[in-house]
């Protein structure tokens, strides 16, 4: 969509997926003091299901301390994907250094 000053503005299923993403960070800060996570991918195991409204993330990562740790969520939002209303998350194992290039992960 055209933004009035020329800027492209967001298309709802990437701000469906930055809300999800933020969602996500912001209980894995709230779900153990231990993460200090800087980065994650969604799609790190397994490609998220995108339907209207919903993201279902089953093979997910995210990065805390300089390791990589398994996470999958589903995050539900409104239907102009401004927010969210429903959001189950679950912090995996930690994947191990030798497959992180496999997956896609960085140092």
């Amino acid at each position: 969509a055209e933004h009035p000053l020329g800027l492209v503005a967001a298309e709802p299923v990437d701000h469906l997926a930055q809300i999800c993403y933020y969602t996500a960070m912001v209980q894995i800060r709230q779900e153990s003091r231990h993460f200090h996570q800087d980065s994650a991918v969604a799609s790190a195991m397994t490609k998220p299901k995108i339907g209207p409204n919903k993201i279902d993330a089953k093979g997910g990562a995210f990065r805390s301390r300089g390791h990589w740790y398994a996470m999958s969520y589903n995050c539900a939002a409104t239907p102009d994907n401004m927010q969210v209303t429903a959001f189950r998350l679950k912090i995996g194992k930690e994947i191990p250094e030798a497959e992180w290039t496999k997956l896609g992960l960085w140092q």
